[in-house]
């Protein structure tokens, strides 16, 4: 899956989980699930990827730009 283009203040949605991705040097941890169907807007991209709403660094395929 390719990474999509990010911009900050950009809004996404959560849409899948994702246990292992390549390029993608972090975890997903529990208490992200509660984040799936949700739309924020991206804080920070990061090299552990995209930070939503000052919180967790998501995959970029986890990711739907809305």
């Amino acid at each position: 899956m390719s990474k999509i283009k990010l911009n900050i203040g950009d809004k996404v949605q959560v849409y899948r989980k994702v246990t292992k991705e390549k390029g993608w040097d972090n975890v997903w941890i529990y208490t992200m699930n509660s984040a799936i169907g949700m739309v924020g807007t991206v804080t920070n991209l990061t090299s552990n990827g995209v930070e939503i709403n000052y919180s967790y660094d998501y995959p970029y395929t986890s990711l739907k730009h809305v």
